[in-house]
């Protein structure tokens, strides 16, 4: 099961997490797993918990099947098989138990549900013991025994840390015996710190916490290397850490070798090569060996002058040596060069393992490309930031990538962190719930997490749709419907060309899911939150986006239904597609009354499909005739003998005959009767509608009798057919009557009698007055309900006919019951609001009645409603005329316009009822509360307020006006609730102050303006203004001294109580410490002061000297703002204040010292530019401008200027760049230049900032307005440098957008540079018009030019970036071009421009001068292959080739180099390594053009190509084939072209004249490279089974060593229609083992399909036994058998068997498959508790030996 969890992204990379298995039972000790690990290539896990519990899982089926193997252990390995490994079978577990004994557990080939794991060896740790014993290693006892590794029937475990041992365990019980024992090497200081072991290609690793590796055979136990670790590794890291900094190592087979190191709660993880030690430092190595040259003359005499002593010293010098000259010869040679891969370079050192003495080394070896890297060859360092505690627990590396996965204690906290190699970037996912990683093998690199929900996945640097993607390409659509069903990601939509593919295939659940995500297409309620937002036109877009789909799905319909073979497969696409055609019809019509334009034009579209596809249908009936044709006519001998009507019959009417014949059941004869007459009563269906007819006659007749009598003959179910016309008649005493009859029978459910109830009641309002729709029906909308459905016409005609006057009542007694069971509780609910009068209200269901008014918009009542709303404090038990309106209700059920939703809310506002749609949203509430008497009112306005935070509607309103900046808002709303920290918590929140200081100082000066007395008030207020002053300090007087802030300490003090003079008395109070200072420290801080310090610390006096008098307060009288005799007259030390103590304390906004103190300053237009307010701008602008006109157009530009300084000054506030335009515009000055400007540096900042830093934006955006300002200053070299900067921005952005560089919505975006030269005097930008020219898009070239007016001059400059044929055409239309600039006025000729003729500059050389020049040259076809290749121009080549003496196959090379792209083209020729103009052509360049154009299918030029120069090339037949394949899929076309192949091939073998230049082995090996990449290139097996079809009978022709194609093609349709398809691995390599071993795996996929047949011919084709096939085909027959009650029949048992019998005989299955066959039966079988089955099973099991039997019947 999947399902995502979740997703994380970080550094470039995303993280998503899927779910594969869904069993909680399963996963329910999670945390205490200590190792769980997956086997290679199966689906069993086996978990290992910290108490020694060893469990066995299999993960393959939805809910995961689990065997617990007794016993305690400590550790276990699965057994990996390598490719190079002889065995094979179920998987071998080997087990480590807690007294250090070994098990091997060999896992059932029926799984796990069938059997538990088998112990099938085992070896005591006195067994082992015993036997190191006998290797005198001096080992007396086991300390400690550690399982490193078990592969191919081996493991390797460490004893006592230091001895290596290697043992073998065969199939069978026996012990295992030791191959290998040795002791290592290690260096005693290294005993105690080993951290880690791993054992990797036959050598062992071992990691000592020092930071040292050694490296030990794993055979002898011989040291091969020693290294230590880079110092960056340990970096940072203290001795007592180096222990878990290097807990555990990996080493993978690739090419590098992981190291996490640990410090604190960071990792790092470095990457180092190992091959550095070797290659520069190859002393560590202590194997590596000096190789010895051979010498360079051979051994035995021979002779010097001779070609093997030649070939024996080049062979020695490392050089070749080519005996034969020929140029097969040479060709040979230098494809074999072609396929040696690349040596490495300098910069790209060889493998670690290069110089080590093991053949897994030198496998390894063989594989391994140094050029796919992507680490540097430096290594690289990366540090993973997880939590505390956590350590790495699994690391996984490939080539490009780093996957480590960090555990916390208990598996409480999982990290998985992937390091991408590339752009050294780290994506983590951290999982929500405990889980515990898997170990996987080392090949297999999968994350995947066991969780307590159950099994997951995690995949890096894929997106959902990518995986999608990749699922529907390489899986299969049911998969990804699945995938996308189990994790609610809703239907994918696939494209077109995979609806192509799964029809062309036969898929039919390609087709449905295409389908089914294409089923909520016009439905406008699929997505709860696009209810609104799908329109009709949406719709019609989305069903004429869905005609080219069901265009192919008719034509494949339409191709299919006339094949034999396809018959089935048309049948059901047709169904599927009716189906879905037919749901999205009923979906517009039962969701839409009306139909508008687009939805009519839905259902013509959907409808035109439907009647085309009807014509396929089985029972389509295409033989239609009228009711009016006679049928043939009865011969005269059966009329006498058979049909021989009553004369009465004949003078009845057919209604009477019908009637009779029906009561006495001769329905027969009324037939015969009927036909004679013919009456279309004659058939059976016409017959029994009379019938009904008449029995409803009998009903409203009310005989009951004969009614039933009727419909008893005529086969009906008179009950059902009671009930059905009590549904839809609207005769209510008939209903009436029928009802009665039924609820005597008990058949009537109740509910539907409550339902007739309710039609009554409705029949008895019928006569009240009606409380809406006062006038009539209109008849118009009848008509426009009888467009919308015609059928319904006569019934509306019949229920609204104006011309009665009880019309009207007569709607309301015509209600059928089948209405009212459709209708729920609150449709009937409003039928009866309709007409209850106001006084009937009050018993109503409130949220019934609000949604009926509010949907009629009766807004006279809902006003009456609302008003009659009881306040707050009024008596709950006063009667009220409407019911209790709540607050949900209206939230709920409101069903009006946007409009007087709003009208009502405000309303609602008024009398305090919010709905919680805007109570959650607290802006939206502000915005209520405006309507409705605003925020500040008597009491507060929503009073049990509760936001989402849990705040109240005071904390709330401050927090919104903290985070806007409205402080003076703020500063209103808190006086008006007068809310202090005492009866506010929000103003006494710390964390608040500290975010906002500003909102301190408000809360302590208002706190002064309620308590004028209380001089601490005014102490903190003033402490936290000089708090605000310097940021960051702490709020004390002493602290602003020792930051040396002098005077602002002196002036806090000075508002402390008690003055200046309790501060400097020695008392201490209690809690004063804020405003008590270290007197000392005060005098430091005053000694720059002298005058102030002996004021306020006066030395003692002198004998007979009189002490000073002088105190702070007389030095500052001279200071008018800080006069004491008005300030400071709380202090007690101020004997000059006022005497009167209740004088208001002096503030800056009293009138008195404003007028005397103030300095008043008036402001410019520019403050409030600055500020975003244009208007006041403008008005102070007016108000400040002279009166006389004079100068005033000099002071209009000056303020333009000015302002035009400022937008570019803040061009990155929009507020301020936004007010400079607005005032420009208001002074009547243009605005362009301007608006130009300020898009021009937008574009730039934007481009700078992409991917930059938070720090460097700042310094960024200033160095923009640097640019900006100087810009206004006409300064052109900005100009100039801003040009550059934009049009990488410009260029930047069209390649964002991901459209065409030279296209016209490029050239768009290209205007704003273009307009910025214009209005900057700057040289118009070329680069548009370059990617024009570049692209030969000419026509986009004129538009620009035109549109933007390039000067003539610069156009010519442009042209000559064309091909020459185009300049050519360019340069004789700007010959009489006129150009005229959109800047001047129309009209005027002196703007136009025109191109003169004489100023042209020399055309380009054209097709006759370069004839010319060739003519004198040498070789004149050189010349002209010269030309075209310089000037692409594949006509010279055609020119060339008409010299006698030119070469052909230099031609041919040419021309089809000039005929294709440049990337083609350099491709094609990047093996050439000199001028492409003066080098010669060869065939072997023209097979690497025909390898680059088939892997590009660019089949054209190459056969336009050899028509051209090889026209008898029988090359030509094969590329006419690969187009008709690949472009036409005309495949008996291409079969003859393939015959005209094999007809040339045969006469050029046979002696004929071979094209010139051309070999036909050349040819030969040409077709073989293409046919390969046809195959490689197919798209679908559909395809790839054609094409092998037309190769079967090539094979004999082509020298190739590919694959076998009539196998291939024998293969391919024995697998046609099955979900097996052909393995790409079969298109490469044609031999055996390949092939049998991907027929071995498709038996597999086959068998697991229940496709037996098709596995047995594929067994056969390979050569493969098919013993497994028929047992297999056999337990599935037996599963099905036992599954049914069939099998407890004795006589379908012996037939099974005696089936099994026949089938291994007849398949010649050898005797000792068929006995195991027969014994696991009988085990199976031998449960059954009864005594004869268990005596037959001991003779089926006696007998089990010796088959084959002749007596199955005994046995069972």
């Amino acid at each position: 099961m999947l399902k995502m969890l979740g997703k994380s992204d970080s550094g470039g990379h995303s993280a998503l997490e899927i779910e594969l298995l869904h069993d909680k039972e399963f996963c329910k000790d999670v945390r205490d797993i200590v190792k769980i690990k997956m086997a290679k290539s199966s689906p069993l896990l086996c978990c290992l918990s910290g108490c020694g519990k060893m469990t066995v899982a299999d993960v393959s089926e939805s809910a995961a099947f689990k065997r617990t193997i007794d016993g305690s252990y400590k550790d276990f390995a699965w057994e990996e098989a390598t490719v190079y490994s002889s065995l094979q079978g179920s998987p071998r577990l080997l087990t480590v138990g807690s007294e250090g004994e070994l098990h091997l557990y060999k896992m059932g080939t029926e799984g796990l549900v069938q059997s538990s794991p088998a112990c099938t060896a085992n070896c005591t740790a006195e067994s082992l013991l015993w036997k190191l014993q006998d290797k005198e290693l001096g080992v007396s006892e086991l300390a400690s025994l550690r399982l490193l590794s078990f592969a191919d029937g081996r493991c390797f475990i460490l004893l006592d840390t230091c001895i290596l041992v290697q043992l073998a365990w065969e199939e069978g019980p026996s012990e295992p015996e030791i191959q290998s024992c040795c002791s290592l090497g290690l260096p005693p200081e290294a005993l105690d710190k080993v951290a880690d072991y791993q054992i990797c290609m036959g050598m062992l690793f071992v990691l000592a916490s020092t930071g040292d590796i050694y490296v030990f055979d794993s055979t002898d136990g011989q040291q091969l290397a020693s290294m230590d670790l880079p110092s960056d590794h340990l970096a940072g890291l203290s001795e007592d850490d180096l222990t878990p900094a290097l807990g555990g190592f990996s080493l993978p087979h690739a090419l590098f070798k992981p190291l996490p190191s640990v410090s604190g709660p960071q990792y790092r993880c470095g990457r180092h090569l190992l091959q550095l030690s070797a290659v520069r430092n190859p002393e560590d190595l202590l194997c590596r060996a000096t190789p010895a040259r051979p010498p360079l003359r051979p051994q035995t005499p021979t002779d010097q002058d001779g070609l093997s002593s030649a070939k024996h010293s080049h062979s020695v010098l490392g050089t070749s040596f080519q005996s034969d000259c020929s140029w097969e010869a040479r060709l040979s040679s230098m494809y074999s060069k072609a396929r040696v891969p690349l040596l490495p370079g300098p910069e790209t050192a060889a493998p670690w393992f290069r110089d080590f003495p093991h053949v897994e080394c030198w496998r390894a070896l063989a594989g391994v490309n140094p050029s796919q890297r992507a680490a540097p060859s430096g290594g690289a360092t990366v540090r993973f930031e997880v939590q505390e505690g956590a350590a790495p627990a699994m690391l996984s590396v490939s080539d490009f990538s780093a996957v480590l996965t960090f555990l916390s204690p208990g598996n409480g906290e999982t990290v998985v962190a992937f390091w991408d190699l590339q752009s050294q970037s780290v994506t983590y996912h951290c999982p929500v719930t405990p889980c515990v990683p898997i170990q996987r093998c080392a090949d297999e690199q999968l994350s995947l997490l066991l969780k307590d929900s159950g099994l997951s996945l995690v995949l890096f640097a894929v997106s959902q749709e990518e995986l999608l993607n990749r699922l529907m390409v390489f899986g299969s659509a049911g998969t990804v419907d699945s995938l996308c069903h189990l994790n609610d990601w809703g239907r994918c939509s696939i494209p077109i060309h995979a609806l192509e593919a799964g029809l062309r295939n036969h898929q039919l659940d390609t087709v449905d899911f295409f389908l089914k995500s294409k089923e909520n297409i016009l439905h406008p309620y699929s997505l709860p939150e696009q209810c609104m937002a799908i329109s009709t036109q949406t719709q019609l877009r989305n069903v004429q986006d869905l005609c080219p789909a069901l265009d192919l799905l008719s034509a494949a319909i339409r191709d299919t239904h006339a094949e034999p073979q396809s018959k089935q497969f048309s049948e059901q696409l047709l169904n599927v597609t009716l189906t879905f055609l037919n749901t999205q019809v009923r979906e517009i019509l039962s969701n839409t009354d009306d139909l508008d334009i687009s939805l009519q034009e839905c259902v013509d579209i959907l409808d035109r499909y439907i009647s085309d596809l009807r014509a396929f249908m089985k029972r389509f009936p295409w033989g239609r005739t009228t009711m009016t044709d006679a049928p043939p006519p009865v011969p005269a001998a059966t009329r006498g003998t058979d049909i021989s009507p009553d004369e009465d019959w004949r003078s009845l009417s057919t209604e009477e005959v019908v009637q009779r014949a029906v009561m006495t059941n001769e329905i027969a004869r009324a037939q015969a009767h009927l036909r004679s007459a013919q009456s279309p009563e004659q058939k059976l269906e016409e017959l029994r509608s009379t019938g009904l007819r008449l029995a409803f006659r009998c009903l409203s007749h009310r005989d009951l009798g004969q009614a039933t009598t009727l419909l008893r003959n005529m086969g009906f179910n008179v009950k059902e057919q009671l009930h059905s016309i009590c549904l839809y008649t609207d005769d209510n005493g008939l209903r009436d009557f029928v009802v009665e009859e039924l609820s005597k029978q008990n058949y009537l459910p109740g509910e539907e009698v409550k339902m007739v109830e309710f039609i009554k009641r409705v029949g008895r309002l019928c006569s009240e007055p009606a409380t809406r729709c006062k006038s009539s029906l209109s008849r118009r909308r009848v008509v426009q309900m009888e467009q919308s459905d015609p059928r319904f016409k006569s019934l509306l005609e019949s229920l609204l006919n104006e011309a009665e006057p009880q019309s009207l009542p007569a709607l309301w007694s015509s209600i059928r019951l089948d209405w009212v069971r459709h209708w729920d509780p609150n449709t009937q609910a409003t039928i009866l609001l309709s007409r209850l009068q106001d006084h009937e209200m009050n018993a109503c269901d409130p949220a019934v009645l609000w949604l009926y008014l509010t949907s009629l918009h009766d807004q006279e009542r809902i006003t009456r409603w609302i008003e009659s709303l009881a306040p707050p404090d009024a008596d709950p038990a006063a009667p009220s005329l409407w019911p209790v309106l709540a607050a949900s209700v209206v939230n709920g059920n409101t069903a009006c316009s946007s409009h007087m939703r709003n009208q009502i809310l405000d309303m609602l506002a008024r009398k305090g009822v919010f709905v919680q749609t805007e109570i959650s949203d607290f802006e939206q509430l502000l915005w209520r509360l405006g309507q409705a008497g605003g925020v500040m009112q008597a009491t507060p306005p929503v009073p049990r307020f509760c936001s989402p935070q849990g705040q109240d509607f005071h904390t709330a309103f401050i927090h919104h006006c903290l985070e806007n900046g409205l402080r003076y808002l703020l500063y209103t709303y808190l006086q008006h609730y007068d809310l202090t920290p005492r009866n506010c918590l929000a103003l006494a929140d710390r964390s608040l102050y500290e975010s906002y200081p500003w909102f301190e100082m408000l809360v302590r000066i208002q706190e002064i303006t309620r308590n004028l007395t209380d001089p601490e008030l005014v102490f903190q207020a003033s402490l936290t203004d000089a708090q605000i002053l310097i940021p960051g300090s702490q709020a004390s007087v002493s602290s602003m001294l020792l930051e040396g802030h002098s005077l602002l300490a002196l002036s806090t003090i000075m508002f402390a109580p008690g003055g200046i003079d309790q501060v400097v008395s020695q008392r201490r109070g209690e809690g004063d410490s804020q405003w008590r200072v270290d007197l000392q420290l005060l005098k430091m801080a005053l000694s720059p002061y002298p005058k102030l310090k002996s004021a306020l610390f006066p030395q003692s006096p002198t004998r007979g000297t009189s002490p000073p008098d002088t105190t702070i307060y007389h030095l500052m009288q001279s200071l008018h703002p800080l006069d004491p005799s008005r300030l400071f007259g709380w202090q007690s030390a101020n004997t000059l204040g006022p005497t009167d103590p209740s004088a208001e304390l002096p503030h800056f906004s009293s009138p008195h010292l404003v007028s005397r103190y103030a300095l008043l300053e008036s402001l410019d237009f520019l403050y409030y530019l600055r500020h975003g307010r244009p208007s006041f701008a403008f008005g102070t602008f007016l108000v400040q401008q002279p009166a006389s006109s004079s100068g005033l157009a000099s002071h209009l530009r000056h303020a333009v200027e000015q302002a035009y300084s400022l937008g570019l000054l803040h061009f990155s506030i929009p507020s301020v760049a936004a007010a400079c335009v607005c005032f420009c515009e208001l002074l009547g000055a243009s605005s362009l230049k301007l608006r130009v400007d300020l898009h021009v540096l937008g574009l730039i900042l934007k481009f700078w900032t992409q991917g930059a830093e938070e720090d460097h934006l700042a310094s960024m955006r200033d160095t923009l307005a640097d640019k900006g300002s100087k810009l206004a200053e006409a300064e052109s070299q900005t100009a100039a440098g801003l040009l550059v900067y934009l049009e990488e921005a410009v260029k930047d952005g069209v390649d964002k957008k991901g459209i065409g560089r030279s296209s016209y919505e490029a050239g768009k975006e290209w205007a704003v540079a273009v307009q910025f030269c214009q209005l900057h005097d700057l040289p118009l930008s070329t680069a548009y018009p370059r990617d024009c020219a570049a692209d030969a898009q000419w026509l986009h070239f004129l538009l620009f030019i035109q549109l933007h007016s390039y000067p003539p001059q610069q156009v010519r400059s442009l042209v000559s970036h064309f091909s020459p044929t185009l300049q050519a055409h360019l340069s004789l239309a700007f010959q009489h071009l006129q150009l005229q600039s959109p800047w001047e006025q129309e009209g005027d000729p002196s703007c136009q421009q025109t191109l003169p003729c004489e100023e042209a500059p020399d055309p380009p050389k054209d097709l006759f001068q370069v004839l010319l020049r060739s003519q004198g040259q040498t070789s004149a076809w050189r010349y002209l292959l010269a030309e075209a290749v310089g000037q692409h121009c594949p006509t010279f080549t055609v020119l060339a080739a008409c010299h006698q003496d030119a070469d052909l196959i230099q031609c041919l090379c040419v021309w089809v180099l000039t005929s294709v792209d440049d990337v083609t083209a350099e491709e094609a020729t990047a093996h050439i390594g000199e001028s492409l103009r003066q080098h010669e052509w060869n065939l072997h360049d023209l097979s690497i053009i025909w390898k680059t154009l088939l892997k590009k299918h660019k089949i054209r030029p190459l056969i336009r190509g050899f028509q051209l120069f090889q026209r008898d090339c029988p090359l030509i037949h094969m590329l006419q084939m690969y187009m008709l394949c690949y472009d036409c899929k005309n495949y008996p076309e291409a079969k003859k072209k393939l015959l005209e192949f094999q007809k040339c091939l045969l006469n050029l073998k046979s002696g004929g004249q071979p094209p010139a230049g051309i070999p036909v082995q050349w040819a030969e090996c040409q077709a073989s490279v293409l046919l390969l990449s046809m195959m490689q290139q197919c798209a679908t097996q559909y395809e790839l089974r054609k094409l092998l079809q037309l190769l079967a009978d090539m094979e004999r022709l082509l020298k190739s060593n590919g694959p076998d194609f009539q196998k291939l093609s024998l293969l391919s349709q024995i697998l046609q229609d099955t979900p097996v398809s052909l393995s790409c691995c079969l298109l490469e390599s044609g031999s055996t083992e390949v092939l049998q071993g991907e027929c071995l795996r498709m038996l597999e996929q086959l068998q697991e399909n229940g496709l037996f047949a098709q596995a047995r011919q594929v067994a056969e084709l390979a050569g493969l036994p098919i013993d497994g096939v028929v047992i297999n085909e056999l337990l599935q027959d037996l599963r099905s058998l036992k599954a049914k009650r069939q099998w407890e029949r004795k006589e379908t048992r012996v037939a099974f068997w005696r089936k099994c019998h026949e089938q291994f005989r007849s398949n010649g299955m050898g005797g000792e498959a068929a006995s195991e066959f027969f014994l696991s039966q009988a085990q199976l079988s031998e449960p059954i508790p009864h005594a004869p089955w268990r005596r037959s099973c001991c003779a089926f099991r006696r007998s089990a030996s010796c088959w084959p039997w002749r007596d199955i019947g005994s046995l069972c």
